[in-house]
């Protein structure tokens, strides 16, 4: 999932561009969409049901009714 976010947008702006994606070109980019995923993993699941389920609470305190 960290992959396809992080970088599907800039594929498809190349993509449309007629352009080879940059992504593509430069493996770092891969390398760090997987970092930022696995370091998203480990602070939702590393900390137990209470971070998730207090992280949820807050940010559906956004939403509206």
């Amino acid at each position: 999932m960290a992959l396809l976010d992080g970088i599907g947008g800039g594929v498809t702006r190349d993509v449309i561009l007629n352009k080879i994606p940059g992504a593509l070109l430069n493996p770092a980019c891969i390398l760090l969409c997987l970092a930022a995923g696995v370091v998203g993993y480990l602070i939702a699941f590393g900390s137990g049901q209470l971070f998730r389920e207090g992280l949820f609470q807050f940010m559906t305190s956004f939403s509206l009714p």
